[in-house]
């Protein structure tokens, strides 16, 4: 996920059309296209300064003994509805609605095989957590992301990248642009970007590598967008972005080939997806 130039779009590129274009041609160029058509239709937004409200809901798997001849794999469904002051202080309540889940019929024998060990979020349960002032951030990883840090983005996909990523990563170039995928997608998902702020991340997303067109999305409320991916290791990380806002409605992770990261898993299982809704405080 590193940013290079983006050439202007040819006329045939231009007539691009993801109902109509096959998966197979959606290549780095028909992505950059996108995203540019997505950066023209954005309409000026206002900056809020007295607080910010987004709701995620993330369904994603949780590998217990990994690494062990035993290790399973559950599914979990939570919510989450946070507030996070201008300081970057925040309250987070977090419901479980759909609590944990085996994977397979094997990962429920390999958890017997294990002597029935007690399993986490098997109930529907609320609970809260508050983030002192400056410690709330924006992205799932990396450097924090505070409130005030997301308003200030520098307008330069180069900047943003070493602002969201930090110190250089020992990952490899593929995984580390689909890690970059996910980050730039809750920035675009949950942060109170300025407009300008925006335009920025939307030019470090079309300037990561390997970034592919995947076409028309419905997220799991039933909004559409646009679809963009990067495979990275064993997976491919997708993010739908909204075609009018430029704000993402989705990150998703789906597993590409059998791995031991994931046991029991079989290739196009889903393995985490997160669902964005952005309010005013």
């Amino acid at each position: 996920m590193h940013q290079s130039r983006h050439p202007k779009p040819s006329t045939r590129l231009r007539a691009l059309h993801p109902r109509t274009a096959s998966r197979e041609s959606h290549g780095v160029q028909a992505a950059d296209v996108v995203i540019r058509r997505i950066e023209r239709r954005m309409t000026p937004g206002s900056r809020r300064r007295t607080g910010w409200r987004f709701r995620d809901i993330q369904m994603h798997g949780l590998v217990l003994n990994a690494g062990s001849p035993r290790a399973f794999t559950l599914f979990v469904t939570l919510e989450r509805d946070v507030v996070v002051a201008p300081d970057s202080a925040a309250e987070v309540r977090e419901t479980v609605i759909t609590p944990a889940r085996f994977a397979s019929s094997a990962d429920e024998a390999r958890w017997r095989a294990s002597g029935s060990p007690t399993l986490p979020e098997t109930s529907r349960t609320t609970r809260s957590a508050a983030f002192q002032p400056g410690t709330f951030s924006f992205t799932p990883q990396g450097p924090t992301m505070t409130y005030r840090s997301v308003l200030r983005l520098a307008p330069s996909a180069a900047r943003v990248a070493q602002q969201v990523e930090g110190t250089s990563s020992s990952r490899s170039a593929d995984v580390r642009a689909s890690v970059l995928l996910r980050q730039y997608g809750f920035l675009l998902g949950t942060a109170p970007l300025s407009q300008r702020g925006r335009l920025a991340v939307l030019d470090a997303v079309a300037a990561l590598p390997g970034l592919r067109l995947w076409g028309e999305e419905t997220d799991r409320l039933g909004r559409s967008g646009i679809g963009l991916c990067i495979r990275g290791g064993p997976s491919t990380m997708r993010l739908v972005l909204d075609t009018r806002s430029g704000v993402a409605l989705a990150v998703t992770e789906r597993l590409d080939q059998t791995s031991d990261l994931f046991p029991n898993l079989s290739p196009g299982q889903l393995l985490e997806t997160d669902t964005f809704v952005q309010y005013a405080a």
